[in-house]
């Protein structure tokens, strides 16, 4: 029982040294196995209609695959080797793929010349 509330005690110091603001609230349950860390969620990017319309373009890679970025109203889509998928933003040039993982990321935020797709994980 002893080695659970030490983790949990390494844990939250670990926690709160990695937060270089103020450090983060932080509270050990009764029995020791979880951690409780307060704080403000990271904002969540939204693009705009047009912020996703200015995205859209079929972009060869460099394994010579075509990558097409489509838009719905002010969601952004990718289709390669004939799966659609939508994207997720983390910036206006950075995206993960909702269910694959994959990351793509653009070199503009519009009209983008060159798109980087990461595999992370197959489904």
């Amino acid at each position: 029982m002893r080695i659970k509330q030490v983790l949990a005690f390494i844990g939250a110091a670990a926690v709160s040294t990695l937060a270089l603001a103020e450090p983060a609230p932080v509270s050990v349950s009764a029995d020791g196995s979880t951690v409780f860390v307060q704080g403000d969620p990271s904002p969540v990017f939204r693009l705009t209609p047009g912020q996703a319309e200015d995205s859209c373009g079929a972009f060869k890679l460099e394994d010579g695959r075509v990558l097409r970025l489509s838009s719905h109203q002010n969601k952004l889509f990718m289709e390669v080797d004939g799966k659609r998928e939508q994207l997720l933003p983390l910036s206006r040039t950075d995206f993960v793929a909702k269910n694959s993982g994959a990351r793509v990321e653009l070199d503009a935020e519009a009209f983008a010349g060159k798109v980087t797709l990461t595999q992370l994980r197959t489904k």
